[in-house]
């Protein structure tokens, strides 16, 4: 949820979430804005080349918070057993 309220606030698709809900809510409105672009790419693309470009903006900051929010194969802690 910390990830995707970080992409949404990056974007500026709305103010930041406060509860679960609006966070599924929000996503549920870029869901089907992707969904509508998947099923006609020149359509959207006619219709609205703006949106498009927001969508792209999101998918990467989302991208980036989930790899950023990871932890490297080093950082995990050594398992006490192994040398």
């Amino acid at each position: 949820m910390v990830v995707m309220n970080r992409a949404i606030s990056e974007v500026n698709i709305g103010t930041p979430a406060k509860n679960v809900a609006e966070v599924v809510a929000k996503v549920g409105k870029v869901a089907e804005s992707l969904e509508m672009v998947a099923a006609d790419p020149a359509k959207a693309k006619a219709a609205n080349l703006s949106e498009i470009e927001r969508l792209r903006t999101f998918c990467l900051a989302y991208s980036k918070s989930v790899s950023a929010s990871q932890r490297t194969r080093n950082e995990r802690p050594r398992h006490p057993f192994r040398r």
